[in-house]
């Protein structure tokens, strides 16, 4: 998680246009915008993430 909040830190800063910071809360991902997905070992990294945050959805391919 501290690399996704990272890259979101990175595009909110570089790429302004593309509203990044709007996934942000501070330094926090703000989870209940994100849509999560994974393939294999990252589908079930994204449906484990989604167990304990609240997350605007998830996408398994081949995972879980």
């Amino acid at each position: 998680m501290p690399r996704l909040t990272r890259l979101l830190q990175h595009l909110a800063r570089t790429d302004a246009a593309g509203r990044w910071d709007q996934y942000l809360n501070g330094d926090a991902p703000r989870w209940e915008r994100l849509v999560l997905a994974g393939q294999s070992q990252g589908g079930g990294m994204a449906a484990f993430i989604a167990q304990t945050r609240r997350v605007a959805g998830v996408i398994m391919f081949s995972g879980g």
